[in-house]
């Protein structure tokens, strides 16, 4: 709360802080509360007793007044010029949408090979030159943009993750536009339960699932898109394998290879039907 509440923003915009609590009981309260008193901004606790992060960022959605929203985890640290730098890159662009990057800290308890490979760090992706979806660890979005008009992160996706790719998705499909604010930074420190290659196979095999559920919005199984989507989706995925193979004398190569084929295999499992894996 304080890397947010101490940004410095240009001349004509306030800042309102939003805090929701999606814990059973208001957990958080007394903890938002006490910090609080050490900003000079408003704060604006949201209770969401759901357990579902879908819930709580709805709850930030409709607990919005002003025309942006930005969103950032409860675990990152925003850097200074960080809420500014997004402001500059809407006004530049005029995007509906505009991600900043995500950098990971590594303590010393984090193995070698995740430290040199970087695989928590993340930014967007560009298809063809775009961006076609997105994150909420970085986000800030225009409420007056049309095509958010309706849009909300959908329930089902609360406990599995992948409720932010899903909004920001449907957002570029309903003809918003979305950009990068590449010195927007924002740091998170990786935790313990976090630094296993298992760990990030289960995020990207997940991660896959949600992309394959995008893929085919709208489309039906066994339909031409959907053929499509599979063979591209089962060809990336062996080539994959086959770079991973041939990458065994490099501890950071191979597992790059790994980790992207099993996204990949996770797309493929999505469009088989598969129920997204529930992280949360």
């Amino acid at each position: 709360m304080q890397s947010v509440g101490s940004q410095t923003l240009p001349e004509g915009y306030v800042l309102r802080l939003i805090v929701a609590d999606n814990d059973i009981s208001p957990s958080a309260a007394d903890r938002v509360k006490t910090a609080t008193t050490a900003l000079s901004v408003p704060v604006h606790y949201v209770h969401a007793p759901a357990q579902n992060i879908s819930v709580a960022r709805n709850a930030c959605l409709d607990a919005a007044q002003g025309r942006y929203l930005v969103f950032i985890d409860d675990d990152e640290v925003a850097q200074p010029g960080w809420l500014a730098a997004l402001l500059a890159r809407h006004i530049e662009t005029g995007a509906g949408m505009v991600l900043g990057p995500v950098r990971a800290i590594y303590p010393a308890y984090c193995p070698n090979w995740m430290r040199k490979g970087d695989f928590h760090s993340f930014g967007p992706v560009w298809v063809q030159g775009r961006i076609i979806t997105g994150y909420t660890s970085n986000l800030l979005i225009d409420r007056q943009d049309p095509a958010l008009h309706g849009l909300r992160f959908n329930p089902e996706l609360g406990r599995t993750g992948g409720e932010d790719t899903s909004f920001c998705s449907a957002f570029f499909r309903a003809g918003g536009n979305i950009v990068y604010a590449e010195s927007a930074l924002v740091t998170e420190i990786v935790t313990t339960n976090r630094t296993s290659l298992r760990w990030l196979a289960t995020r990207r095999f997940r991660s896959g699932q949600t992309h394959g559920n995008n893929l085919i919005a709208g489309s039906a199984r066994f339909s031409l898109p959907w053929f499509r989507y599979f063979t591209l989706a089962i060809l990336k995925t062996m080539f994959c394998w086959v770079m991973m193979a041939i990458s065994v004398y490099s501890d950071v190569k191979w597992r790059f290879w790994f980790l992207r084929g099993t996204f990949h295999a996770g797309v493929i499992a999505r469009l088989m039907g598969q129920k997204e894996l529930k992280l949360y």
